[in-house]
């Protein structure tokens, strides 16, 4: 039996994989992505969690990718990876807001 070298990861995956960690290194909550994707802050934790229904609408996956493409990231996700290209200008801002966010705290 032939072993694939590479496990098929469901797109839902990959984008609740990414959105997390895009949103970690933006140093932003789940309710500031909520506010600026339009979704809601429960819908954005159960993807994170891969928890509940894995059906989500192709849409809703959208709409995260969309917030992190506003700020600069762009997003190729295929069959055998994903690619996450972070401009400098981005990755500062990035740093900056995680940064400021800590200090608030």
């Amino acid at each position: 039996m032939k072993v694939s070298p590479h496990p098929h990861i469901p797109y839902v995956v990959k984008v609740a994989t990414m959105t997390k960690a895009l949103r970690n290194l933006y140093g932003m909550s789940q309710t500031e992505l909520a506010k600026a994707s339009g979704l809601s802050r429960p819908t954005i934790s159960k993807l994170e969690k891969l928890s509940g229904d894995l059906n989500t609408r192709s849409d809703t996956l959208e709409q995260l990718l969309n917030v992190f493409r506003e700020l600069g990231v762009e997003i190729d996700i295929n069959a055998d990876d994903v690619i996450l290209r972070i401009p400098n200008e981005a990755l500062a801002k990035a740093l900056k807001d995680a940064v400021d966010s800590v200090e608030e705290e």
